[in-house]
C-alpha cells in the first residue's frame, strides 16, 4: 500500500508506527509544517517527509488511502485537499 499521513504529532506519530509495521506498506507520505516532527518519526526507507500537502501530492505516485492526524479544526481543510487530487 501506498499511504499518506497527515500530521505527525502524538497522534500521527502513533499512526506511522503502526503503519510502519505492516508489512503490506511499502511507502508512506508523512506531511507535517513541523520538520521536528518530521526528524522524530522512525528512520525508514519507506517513509518520505513532507514539510506541506502540496509536495506529498507532487510526489507521491499512487495514494491507495490516506489518515488525517491534525487537529479537528483542520479536518475539513485537510481532506477536501485530499479529495481533490
Amino acid at each position: 500500500m501506498e499511504a499518506a499521513l497527515i500530521g505527525a504529532g502524538n497522534m500521527g506519530a502513533n499512526h506511522a508506527r503502526v503503519l510502519l509495521n505492516r508489512t503490506d506498506t511499502h511507502m508512506l507520505h508523512v506531511c507535517d509544517p513541523n520538520s521536528s516532527r518530521l526528524q522524530a518519526l522512525p528512520c525508514d526507507p519507506r517513509l518520505r517527509g513532507y514539510l506541506d500537502i502540496d509536495s506529498l501530492l507532487a510526489n507521491s505516485s499512487r495514494l491507495e488511502f490516506a489518515v488525517v492526524a491534525v487537529p479537528t479544526e483542520y479536518h475539513y481543510q485537510v481532506a477536501r485537499r485530499l479529495l481533490e487530487c
